[in-house]
């Protein structure tokens, strides 16, 4: 299985699995990772085609696409995270990711992709995802935290931030000595989209009953 058909076969399911389990958690701000996962598929679809189809550089592509990843994740954390405080800390993380793409695309210039971008976003998700976990340790309410739908598509995140940030830390050098790592990015980034997806997957199976207080 080739790197393409790798993506789309994880994404697929993972879309597939959110369209019959639906009923879980169609009354929560899960509902919007159908779209989501649908807009990942072709956004990846489109890459590859561009790649090795027209032999194109898509960096123009993902340099757009990737800040709207983003932003979806900073709706579902803004959803899940009660506490005002960190809310503004998230939203000026948004903010200035935004302002920071517009300065990177001024300066850099839209059509070769831009590590920076990916840098930054890394580690706000990271962020992000520590404020979450940190919040569910200050509810009184003990539950599994296994049982909790959104747990997983956090802890998802987090791993998939995590690793892809040691390739975001390095990416100049890996981009200029292709050759050289091309073998460890492809196996890190597949490794990387199984856990996200499979974390997807399994939220999915979980039953949302009440997203406002499952912290």
């Amino acid at each position: 299985m080739n790197f393409f058909n790798l993506h789309t076969s994880i994404e697929a399911a993972a879309l597939l699995s959110g369209l019959l389990l639906f009923k879980n958690y169609r009354n929560t701000p899960l509902k919007w990772a159908l779209p989501f996962l649908f807009f990942i598929m072709m956004t990846e679809t489109a890459g590859w085609i561009i790649r090795h189809r027209y032999s194109h550089t898509n960096g123009m592509l993902y340099n757009f696409t990737i800040p709207i990843e983003y932003s979806f994740y900073f709706f579902l954390f803004s959803q899940y995270i009660l506490f005002k405080n960190l809310k503004r800390i998230m939203l000026v993380g948004w903010i200035a990711l935004f302002f920071y793409c517009i300065v990177q695309f001024y300066f850099s210039g839209i059509y070769l992709f831009i590590p920076a971008i990916l840098l930054l976003g890394n580690c706000l998700m990271i962020l992000c995802c520590c404020f979450y976990f940190w919040q569910l340790f200050q509810i009184e309410e003990e539950r599994p935290l296994l049982k909790i739908p959104i747990f997983w598509i956090f802890m998802g995140v987090f791993l998939f931030n995590l690793g892809e940030l040691s390739y975001s830390l390095f990416a100049r050098i890996m981009i200029e000595q292709l050759d050289k790592y091309a073998n460890f990015f492809g196996l890190l980034i597949n490794i990387l989209i199984i856990v996200l997806y499979s974390c997807f997957i399994i939220g999915f199976s979980l039953k949302d009953y009440r997203y406002k207080h499952e912290y």
